[in-house]
């Protein structure tokens, strides 16, 4: 053969550039538009066997999930022992593999009818039947490959994250030579090793641009979301339109994607393959360091079970809460001694006359309490302005008294005592710079904060100084509306707790 002859038989290595980023993004969107039809196809295609599916077992493990439950109910340990013994958790990996199988047919049938639609009509797509056919064929070695990509991948994640990153890139093309050329399994990683390889910065700088892009976009069009749901209808359009967004931008990546490959691929040199050596290597060694973790966590846990310690911490929420319950009313009992002081500071601060406490407004205050939390918010004063007009309530606590007012505030476990003075001294009848009240006492619980305050009556006497409330005196059997509900709230509680 002449010497020129054999030159050109040799596989010539190409020298072009990478194809402009405008060129890419454009080839990219010509793809989409092209293969609009038989995407829409292949994805009714791919998705209606899988929710079929998944249905099928969401009814399936709810169905055993409650006879198990309705079996070893009233003896947890025994369901825990159950739970991770060696026999069900053998079963529950089995069958979730099982399920991951098929899964991952189902979608690799669609994912190559997807590749196979993004083809131009230059590069000879083919008709919906041909392309459904095709797509079938290459379903399984797509899936093969698919699961070691998913081997690399996972095992390169699992040291420090990085190697996760790079194989990504460098087995990205991996399902389109399944899909677009006759190559399989190892062979296909290869091959896509050597094309990302060749151009591995301009791919991965065009990927984080595109990620940067469609993330841009799909915060914007979450914006509109917020705004459109303040209106219900306009709300389910933009739903609707927000969830088509969502599959044509899935759908434009994947045809970046094949852009890419078809540009990276024309300059490369068809004989070059990548090394899977060191790859093998350190996903080996992250896939041991992962499963050393999942057998500690497990054999951890089955200690737990086999020791009690777990239904001890199951059982422990109920204590827990008793305690914080505890701490949260010593902590507001505090509060309120820290609010007082701040109001007399306050005062002192205006030249006026630092108020006293008194056991009767003490009494009420902690009444008031008790119907704010029967109510469960604040009442708008209603409750004191009914007690106002109540001649028994008067008598009991406010006896010694011309005038009396309350204020509240509610969410105070994040506020400090001279916050809490501060807002109230904003009020025009401000205690904090009221000169008429002689006396106030400030009470909290974990929900509300409540003063009530009172101007001395001249001939009634010395100021009494607080110690510990006495209990509220029961109320005028004339009873208000309002004390009705309390007292009716009062009755089902006490019953609920001798229940």
């Amino acid at each position: 053969m002449d010497p020129k002859e054999q030159q050109l038989a040799k596989p010539q290595v190409q020298t072009e550039q990478f194809p402009s980023l405008e060129s890419t993004f454009k080839e990219a969107w010509e793809r989409l538009t092209q293969g609009i039809g038989p995407l829409i196809v292949f994805n009714i295609i791919g998705f209606v066997p899988m929710f079929i599916f998944i249905f099928l077992f969401i009814v399936v493990f709810l169905a055993a999930a409650v006879g198990g439950v309705a079996a070893l109910g009233k003896n947890p340990q025994a369901l825990l022992q159950l739970l991770f013994s060696p026999q069900v958790i053998v079963g529950i990996s089995v069958g979730y593999i099982l399920l991951m199988v098929i899964f991952s047919l189902i979608s690799s049938w669609m994912y190559a009818g997807l590749i196979l639609s993004l083809k131009t009509r230059a590069e000879g797509r083919g008709t919906l039947g041909e392309l459904l056919k095709t797509a079938f064929k290459k379903a399984l070695p797509l899936f093969f490959v698919t699961l070691l990509i998913s081997f690399f991948f996972m095992g390169g994640f699992f040291v420090f994250i990085v190697p996760g990153i790079a194989f990504l890139i460098l087995f990205l093309f991996s399902p389109l030579v399944v899909v677009l050329e006759e190559e399989k399994g190892l062979s296909a990683l290869r091959r896509s090793m050597g094309i990302a390889s060749a151009h591995f910065w301009t791919i991965f700088l065009r990927l984080i641009l595109l990620w940067v892009i469609i993330m841009g976009v799909s915060i914007l069009v979450g914006f509109f979301q917020i705004l459109a749901s303040l209106s219900k209808e306009v709300g389910s359009l933009i739903t609707i339109l927000s969830y088509i967004f969502n599959i044509v931008v899935g759908w434009y990546m994947l045809a970046f994607v094949v852009t890419l490959y078809q540009q990276a691929k024309s300059i490369t040199d068809p004989a070059k393959r990548g090394k899977l050596l060191w790859p093998t290597i350190i996903a080996v060694i992250g896939l041991i360091l992962a499963f050393i973790m999942l057998f500690a966590t497990i054999n951890g846990i089955r200690q737990l079970v086999a020791s009690g310690a777990l239904e001890k911490m199951m059982a422990s929420p109920k204590k827990t809460t008793q305690m914080q319950q505890t701490f949260n009313q010593q902590a507001a009992d505090a509060l309120a001694d820290n609010t007082f002081a701040a109001i007399n500071s306050g005062r002192i601060a205006q030249g006026l006359s630092p108020v006293d406490t008194d056991t009767n407004l003490c009494a009420y205050a902690q009444r008031r309490l008790q119907q704010l939390d029967l109510f469960g918010r604040l009442d708008d004063h209603k409750g004191f302005i009914e007690d106002k007009s109540n001649n028994y309530i008067i008598q009991t606590y406010f006896s010694s008294y011309d005038s009396y007012g309350e204020m509240y505030t509610t969410g105070i476990n994040m506020a400090t005592g001279k916050q809490i003075a501060d807002g109230w001294a904003k009020s025009k009848n401000s205690l904090t710079v009221d000169k008429t009240v002689t006396n106030a006492c400030v009470r909290a619980n974990p929900n509300f904060m409540i003063v009530i305050t009172g101007v001395k009556a001249k001939n009634s006497g010395t100021t009494q100084t607080y110690s510990q409330p006495p209990t509220p005196v029961p109320p005028n059997p004339t009873l208000t509306e309002f004390q009705k509900q309390f007292n009716a709230a009062q009755q089902r509680i006490q019953q609920s707790q001798t229940h």
